[in-house]
């Protein structure tokens, strides 16, 4: 994510608007895999919509840089080290 500082408090204040068992479970690390997927599809839910793009979007990346999955490479090769 790429937020600046007022967008990144939206997924903060969203977070805290779902039931109190979810948030907590969450930050305890105590639910289940079923659990923690309801709890963040029901926070991608709650999210404003400026959240969401960011989620869904692809983020800019630094020049020189593309996404190849779930890693990063570069087309400069003083960086490939």
């Amino acid at each position: 994510m790429g937020f600046e500082e007022a967008r990144l408090r939206h997924p903060f204040h969203s977070f805290f608007q779902l039931p109190d068992p979810l948030w907590y479970g969450f930050l305890t690390n105590t639910l289940s895999v079923g659990e923690l997927a309801v709890a963040m599809a029901r926070l991608f839910g709650l999210a404003p919509w400026d959240v969401r793009a960011g989620l869904l979007l692809p983020a800019q990346q630094p020049p020189g840089w593309r996404s190849a999955g779930p890693a990063c490479h570069t087309d400069k090769p003083e960086l490939r080290k």
